[in-house]
């Protein structure tokens, strides 16, 4: 490929992003790819994009340093390094840039890409570095569309690469080193769209990379016109909202700092205080923590809060979980890869999207001002969000409930909260105020719980753990069956053919790991189906039975659903009796009765994990087994040949 270098320094203000750019020769970019009739003119010259780059308010994500052969960008955290390009590109336009991956690593190369203000992207490297691709179309990611162009080894580690990408009016399409053609795609620009991970902006053209990776030259000519420099907003700079502030003074002010008991109070994940007394919440998936404390009905929820500075190119996840009129309203900041601000359990809900919504170690107020006819979120003294009340209100997001009535809070990125008050406006709320109950017993049918087994068996001794481990590690110790997970998950098979009738007793315990979801499924046979029975799913918020009737086992009309909060607490020995007759299903979950209604074989499906009529146990963390007891009542089952 002929080149002409040019090094050019860049200053860049915060030290962040400077860089020695190698501008490329305007012949090289005013080659087309098959199937375009549009070439450049003359008159619109190529503008190095990169010589633009002036200040460290266009990093969204990840780190970007200067070297002498360009601009260099690592991912930090595991998550994606993202750079936006002050530049608005007319509607049809060539980019030409020049980069190189720096690792081995199964990771991707980006350039966001847009058409007038209509984000997408070109996705290098995707499935092991297999496959390029624009994305996403229909919804589809850059491996599962149309445009996925398969080649082993596209990128490799420290080889040169040049992309020329031409977009126009009713088609785009990218050559890579001018032998892989990508596309061409013809689309309207309706069927494409972005997700928060590469975003940087509707109509910005940007970069990243969730790798190290180093960019040489981002060349663009403009075809329909001439494009136009333009500095946007800094990132993380949120609009202000033009409404009229809630201007009522608290009448009392609770510290719910002085409140926090982590033994009692935490739900999900991991929180501790620093040694500033600053209180700290970190999981991989919305970690959670509640406040024993009911507010009135009127009252502003005061957070004083910073992220992560690594975690925070990703997502910044930090929520704010409030009661409004009896239910549960969540104040999200930060999601979908730190883009996205939303009142998430409204009916009207109109998130506000920004990329890198939040900036890392920079401290924020948000204020969620709960009013008889509004909700205000205010953040660092300015409205964002605005959201007129209804009766009906969502009032439950399972990934974020604490239980009814109660405030609480939710990270992921690390946040730090260095103050947490409610300033009470009518009323006065309870403090402190017990926590709902785990679970609201259910009545059960007196037969089912009396009974006489025919035969017992333990069943955790006849488990072959060569044999019997479907899926991740498993080995034995004094306190019971050590199953770890693999691939997502651990599955577990007992070598027994239950009868029709029985009764199954187990004991377990959660290990403290971080996980999505503390989960775990027992699924066991009814009538020639295979049931599951869930605990813990949904962030650790939901029971119920896979799958009786024709409603989702987890939706509000399954009749074996029952919500919680914490249903699992991480190293709290667990116990759970499951009693299956031939025209009823009862659970016994640590002593309460929560799950007990009829069901034949006609209203029973079997669920997606086929056991062959054994009893396996599934779970998405470190789990141990202390007792799996089987209570025979039919005297019908026998043993399983594996």
């Amino acid at each position: 490929m002929p080149m002409r270098r040019t090094l050019l320094a860049v200053t860049v203000i915060g030290c962040v992003v400077c860089a020695l750019v190698m501008r490329v020769g305007a012949e090289d970019h005013g080659k087309l790819a098959p199937g375009l009739a549009t070439p450049a003119t003359q008159a619109n010259k190529p503008v190095d994009l990169l010589t633009l780059v002036k200040s460290a308010n266009d990093i969204v994500g990840g780190e970007w340093r200067a070297a002498a052969d360009g601009l260099r960008c690592q991912a930090t955290g595991g998550n994606r390094a993202r750079i936006r390009l002050p530049y608005v590109p007319p509607s049809e336009y060539d980019l030409a840039v020049d980069f190189a991956k720096l690792d081995d690593s199964d990771a991707v190369v980006c350039v966001m890409l847009t058409h007038k203000g209509h984000p997408f992207n070109l996705v290098l490297g995707a499935l092991k570095d297999t496959i390029a691709g624009f994305e996403r179309i229909k919804g589809e990611e850059a491996a599962r569309n149309t445009t996925a162009t398969s080649r082993p080894h596209l990128l490799g580690a420290n080889k040169p690469h040049r992309v020329a990408i031409h977009v126009r009016e009713d088609s785009i399409v990218a050559v890579l080193d001018e032998t892989v053609t990508i596309g061409p795609l013809s689309t309207n620009y309706q069927d494409l769209s972005v997700t928060g991970d590469w975003w940087v902006g509707d109509g910005a053209i940007g970069l990243g990379a969730n790798c190290k990776a180093l960019f040489h030259s981002v060349v663009l000519t403009g075809v329909s016109g001439p494009g136009q420099a333009s500095a946007w907003p800094p990132v993380g700079a949120i609009p202000a909202m033009t409404d009229p502030l809630p201007d009522e003074k608290p009448h009392r002010v609770i510290d719910l700092m002085k409140l926090v008991d982590l033994k009692q109070q935490v739900l999900m994940g991991a929180w501790t205080f620093n040694k500033e007394g600053a209180l700290v919440g970190f999981g991989p998936w919305l970690s959670r923590i509640r406040f024993p404390y009911q507010p009135p009905e009127e009252y502003d929820l005061a957070v004083e809060f910073s992220v992560n500075a690594v975690e925070a190119g990703g997502s910044a996840d930090t929520f704010l979980i409030a009661p409004v009129g009896g239910k549960t309203m969540n104040w999200c900041l930060g999601t979908d890869w730190n883009s996205r601000c939303e009142l998430s359990s409204t009916p009207d809900n109109k998130p506000l999207r920004l990329p890198g919504l939040l900036r890392p170690g920079r401290r924020y107020k948000a204020v969620l001002s709960v009013r008889q006819d509004y909700v205000y979120a205010l953040l660092d003294g300015q409205m964002v969000l605005k959201h007129k009340r209804t009766k009906e209100e969502q009032g439950f997001i399972w990934e974020s409930y604490i239980g009814d009535g109660m405030v609480g809070l939710g990270a992921t990125a690390g946040t730090t909260f260095y103050q947490i008050q409610v300033g009470e406006i009518t009323g006065e709320g309870k403090v402190p105020a017990p926590a709902p109950p785990l679970f609201q017993p259910k009545a059960v049918a007196t037969t089912v719980l009396t009974d006489r087994p025919a035969r017992v068996l333990n069943l955790l001794k006849k488990i072959d753990v060569e044999l019997d481990m479907r899926q991740g590690l498993c080995d034995g110790a004094g306190d019971g069956l050590h199953c770890q997970v693999k691939e997502g998950c651990s599955m577990l098979r007992t070598p027994y053919l239950p009868g029709s009738e029985y009764n199954l007793h187990v004991e377990f315990t959660h290990g403290s790991e971080m996980w999505p979801s503390p989960e775990t499924a027992i699924i066991f046979p009814f009538q020639g189906h295979d049931l599951a029975l869930h605990l813990g799913a949904h962030a650790n918020t939901i029971c119920g039975i896979e799958q009786i009737g024709q409603h989702p086992w987890d939706s509000d009309e399954s009749p074996s659903r029952i919500r919680s909060a914490g249903v699992i607490a991480d190293q709290k020995r667990c116990s759970v009796t499951l009693y299956v007759r031939r025209d009823r299903i009862s659970v016994i979950f640590n002593g309460a009765m929560i799950i007990d209604f009829p069901v034949d074989a006609d209203t029973a499906r079997s669920g997606p994990w086929p056991t062959n009529g054994t009893i396996q146990f599934r779970s998405y963390k470190h789990t141990i087994y202390h007792v799996i007891s089987l209570e025979e009542i039919s005297a019908d089952g026998k043993e399983y040949r594996r």
